[in-house]
This record gives structure tokens, sequence and C-alpha cells, in this order.
């Protein structure tokens, strides 16, 4: 009985796979499997969760299609020594650049401007824009997109400031504060502030009330992490309060965006559909990561790169 590698939601060149395992039957969406046969998953986390719950499953390694892995039952993935990896850095580039593009919408008015398209109305006077010259930006996370990020912003003369578990020093960042320590960076005059954050018992609910009574006024928030990061309630409270005054949200703690919330009719709200990280031939990128990956795993019985660990989630 053959081995299986199996891509339950996404559509991928098998001949590719088939090339480096030709002992494994690759099957792909919309196929369907004896799920407790699959010793490899290239998964969101639903299919992935059905099997680690059987209780005489063969898998053995999951391959993740984002950066965050919190979808994944990862106490399982730990109990059951299931290797797990991710796509870290594979959205940096498109992230950045939608964080950048957002801060720019605030910057320049673009609300401002649509609005009165929309009533014909034509008023040069009314506009003041700002650049990102000498912007300094919080971010919330310092890996691969949040370096990214720093060095695009740098690119436009803004200061990126970060935020790591340790307060490491990383790449294109001014200076770099411990999570312990952020409320001494939001004492840096921060005109934005960025959440990469990942998910973790740590993260969640990270930005609260308590959190925000921390901000001074005018300060933008771009939520591109995970939405459980931050407390909604907490968070339109503060946007009420004008402790924010500009928000880009391409992340909810439940999605879709509920019809109800008061967050769709905010003035100074941006809604995105967690598109952030969209990219094009997005079935090429994973076989990027996969494949070199597939190679060590058959020669060495394990992936190498963009390895999770479960206990820490990322």
């Amino acid at each position: 009985m053959s081995k299986i590698i199996y891509a339950p939601t996404i559509q991928l060149d098998t001949k590719l796979i088939q090339k480096i395992a030709p002992d494994y039957q690759v099957i792909v969406k919309p196929q369907e499997v004896s799920l407790e046969r699959v010793e490899i998953v290239i998964d969101t986390g639903e299919i992935a969760n059905q099997i680690l719950k059987l209780e005489n499953n063969q898998l053995k390694w999951i391959q993740a299609l984002s950066a965050g892995v919190n979808y994944f039952d990862l106490a399982r993935v730990a109990e059951q020594n299931i290797f797990l990896t991710n796509m870290k850095g594979l959205h940096a580039v498109t992230i950045s650049e939608h964080v950048i593009l957002t801060m720019m919408y605030a910057n320049h008015q673009f609300s401002d401007a649509i609005r009165m398209q929309s009533q014909q109305i034509w008023d040069t006077d009314y506009f003041a824009p700002k650049t990102l010259e000498n912007e300094r930006v919080l971010i919330f996370g310092t890996g691969e997109i949040g370096g990214e990020l720093a060095r695009q912003l740098k690119s436009h003369g803004a200061i990126p400031i970060g935020i790591n578990t340790t307060g490491y020093p990383v790449t294109h960042f001014e200076k770099v504060f411990a999570m312990q320590d952020y409320e001494f960076a939001l004492k840096e005059k921060i005109y934005t502030i960025v959440n990469i954050l990942p998910l973790t018992e740590a993260t969640y609910h990270f930005y609260d009330a308590s959190f925000f009574t921390h901000l001074k006024s005018n300060v933008k928030f771009i939520n591109v992490g995970r939405g459980q990061s931050v407390d909604t309630e907490a968070l339109i409270t503060a946007i009420q309060q004008d402790l924010i005054t500009f928000a880009a949200l391409d992340v909810f703690e439940t999605e879709p965006l509920a019809a109800d919330s008061p967050l769709w009719k905010m003035e100074n709200v941006l809604i995105t559909p967690h598109m952030a990280g969209n990219i094009p031939n997005f079935s090429a990128s994973v076989l990027d990561y996969f494949l070199p990956n597939l190679k060590h795993y058959l020669k060495f019985g394990m992936p190498d790169k963009n390895c999770v660990d479960p206990t820490k989630g990322y």
C-alpha cells in the first residue's frame, strides 16, 4: 500500500511532487482519501486536525499554507511528535506593501478624497497630506514580514522601531524593545502601530483596554497579524475615544466580520477581507517551500526549513 501525500485544499503540480517522491501517492483537491493513511498533509488546519484525532493515524509531517499555525491542534502535534513547517516569509513583500499603502492612504487623506468625489466636491485647500519621512512606526513582530516592512519603511524615510520576545537587535530597525517593555517603546512619539505577531497564549488579546490606554492621540493602528490578538471591543472603544485616529484592519477575531459590527461604519477605519498576504501563483510558491523540504525529509527523515516548535506556536 503506497504512502500518501495529501493536499486537500489546494491544486498543486503533482508531477513535480511525484518526481521527487515516486513511492508516494500524491492526492490533491478535490479528491478525497482515507485520512488514516496520510503520511504528509499540506493543509490550512481542518483536515490535519481531523487526522490528528484518529487513533491509528500515519501522519508524520504537516506543511502549513501560511506563516501562522494557530489553526492547528498544536497540543496533538507536539504529543504525536509530528513535524510542522510553515510558509514564513512567503508573504513578506505583499504584506509590507499593504501596510505602507494603508499608511499613505491615511496620511494623504484618501478617505476624504473618496467621500468628496462621491459628493462631487472640489476643495483643494481641505487637504494637508503628510509623508512617511521621519514617521516613527512601532512594529510588533520583527520576523520575516516585520524585517521586510522595516526595510521598505526606511526607504521612505520612516523610522521603524521593533518589538520582539527579548529585545534582540534586528537589521533595519532603529531600535528594538522586548515585549515586556512595550510601554517604554510607546514613549518614542509613535505615530503608527503595526501588529504582525503570531497568535499564541501570550499574544491572545494582547491589544486590550489596558494596552490602548497607553496610547497618545493621533496614532494609526494596523493589524495584518492575527485577529485574536486584538480585543475587538477594546479597539472600538479606543477608536471612539480618539486614542486611535485611523485603523487599517485586515484580520478579525471572527471572520468574516459580523454585519452588525460598528467597525463597518467608522469613517476612520479601513477594512480589508484578510487579503494583505494574497499573492499570484500561490500554488507554485507552496511548492517552492515544500519540495526542498520533501527532498530532505526523504533523505534524512525530517524537513529542515521553516520548522515550527508546536509548544511555542512559531
